[in-house]
């Protein structure tokens, strides 16, 4: 009886010695929570009437000369009676028509994205790139799929190069400032790379991070979406 218990004691014991090796050399990540608010995006400089196209809902009336035609003066009935109007009774007026009205676009406030944001706050997002206040990160492991294609920008940025602890990853952590506002995407839906990325990024400091929920797959079936190929961002 006595063999017995000092085997299973035995057995106990390699095994908790096996789970203590396991949490002590495993590495510890930190999940991410929710986003902090981060800064105010700068716009761009605003374009004041009359230069580039015309926007939604600004009409301009056309100018003689310029592209329209001149209505000439009606001339003198010399004792004539001026010929009446033809109408169509059943016929609709066009001055009764109320003019249609395109869709206003989405407002956005960059302070109220949370950690998962849509395919139009990410486009939103992408015009501050340029700039330096928004920067986007590739979270696919597969560099022959970044090279592939990739968002215009996007700095190809995996959970496995923190852990092997590629080089790339110190010159990010050296050039990239942590207070800036960060868009993560991988392939999208079930793609975990993306909440990966983001926890590594938290432990360096990195608290303004989004990610792109419906990621590569969405972007690349979506008409405007400009796409990126080759190893630069």
């Amino acid at each position: 009886m006595l063999m017995p218990m000092r085997a299973l004691a035995i057995v106990g014991l390699g095994l908790t010695g096996a789970l203590v090796h396991s949490w002590v050399h495993a590495p510890l990540t930190l999940r991410a929570p929710e986003p902090d608010v981060g800064k105010p995006l700068e716009l761009p400089p605003q374009q004041t009437p009359g230069d580039g196209p015309a926007q939604a809902g600004d009409i301009r009336e056309p100018e003689p000369g310029r592209g329209s035609k001149a209505v000439p003066e009606p001339r003198e009935t010399q004792g004539q009676n001026p010929a009446p109007e033809r109408t169509t009774p059943d016929e609709p007026r066009v001055t009764d028509q109320a003019p249609v009205q395109p869709p206003s676009p989405r407002a956005f406030d960059v302070l109220t994205f949370g950690k998962f944001i849509d395919f139009d706050q990410t486009k939103y997002l992408l015009q501050f790139v340029d700039s330096g206040q928004v920067t986007f990160i590739d979270a696919r492991h597969d560099q022959a799929a970044y090279e592939a294609g990739h968002i215009p920008g996007a700095i190809r940025l995996s959970a496995d190069m923190f852990d092997n602890a590629d080089a790339k990853v110190d010159e990010f952590i050296n050039f990239y400032d942590p207070s800036a506002r960060y868009v993560i995407y991988c392939t999208g839906g079930d793609c975990d790379e993306s909440e990966n990325t983001r926890n590594r990024l938290y432990e360096r400091g990195y608290t303004v991070t989004h990610i792109y929920k419906n990621g590569w797959d969405e972007w690349v079936t979506k008409a405007g979406a400009p796409v990126m190929t080759g190893d630069q961002p």
